[in-house]
């Protein structure tokens, strides 16, 4: 898995119409930089954005797209906050694991009351029994988790697509992402792009999702950017991509062998 990421970790994406969410962010190859007030660190979307972002994908694939939009609301809607007040979390993995608990308390009771707890937990049991350290603890359950021994092999599949972020499943998380950016109020966007983000679905289909799926795109590596330098946060991505070595150790004799011929 880690090997395929290293050689598929260059720029896909399509020319990119500059948003007003885009202002301040300037495009460097296939990262972006963002300056909310500074430099930051360019920011990849394999190395960080798939870990911090998988729960999303893997919810994308184990429930149907209205159950998880339900989930996406629950938690955003929580984790908004006053004007006056500091802004809310990005909706990422490593920020949504450091929530106050009366926060996620909140959270877990309305999900239950909505019939999408257990769900929710089961959706995401067989990845966390691969993946143990996955930050985000309170909204799993991880003494009760499955083991399937074909999820692996799924897991790698949904992996490999996601390493293209032009891809259906990539703009489908990545959108789930921004769309829990909008309802937590951490992003601010054009009245126009809120009312028409539902065409996401018809993506790539249509012109109109085309350019909602660049602009979800670049949204998220501009959220993502000023995070890299906060104290802590690649760890999870670390511990990802580590642990994905360890389930699918390299074959050195192969890679030897092939530079070889």
């Amino acid at each position: 898995m880690v090997k395929d990421a290293m050689k598929k970790n260059k720029n896909q994406s399509r020319d990119l119409k500059q948003h007003e969410i885009l202002k301040g962010h300037t495009r460097e190859g296939s990262t972006f930089k963002c300056f909310p007030g500074g430099n930051v660190e360019p920011v990849s979307y394999i190395n960080h954005g798939i870990p911090e972002l998988i729960w999303l994908a893997i919810l994308n694939e184990k429930l149907k797209p209205q159950t998880v939009s339900k989930i996406v609301v629950i938690i955003g809607q929580e984790i908004r906050t006053a004007e006056d007040s500091p802004a809310p979390p990005p909706f990422f993995a490593t920020s949504l694991a450091k929530l106050e608990t009366k926060k996620t308390v909140n959270i877990l009771s309305e999900l239950k009351n909505q019939h999408l707890l257990s769900p929710l937990r089961s959706a995401m049991s067989e990845f966390i029994s691969l993946y143990p350290t996955f930050p985000i603890k309170w909204l799993i359950d991880d003494k009760n988790h499955s083991e399937n021994q074909y999820f692996l092999q799924d897991f790698k599949k949904l992996l490999a697509e996601l390493q293209d972020k032009t891809s259906t499943k990539s703009v489908f998380m990545i959108s789930m992402c921004v769309y829990g950016l909008l309802v937590s109020g951490a992003a601010k966007i054009s009245p126009t792009m809120l009312a028409d983000f539902d065409d996401i679905r018809f993506y790539p289909d249509t012109e109109n999702s085309m350019k909602l799926a660049a602009t979800v795109r670049a949204t998220l590596l501009a959220f993502l950017g000023p995070q890299i330098s906060t104290e802590g946060f690649t760890d999870w991505s670390y511990e990802f991509w580590q642990r994905g070595l360890a389930l699918e150790p390299i074959n050195y004799q192969i890679l030897l062998k092939g530079r070889s011929e």
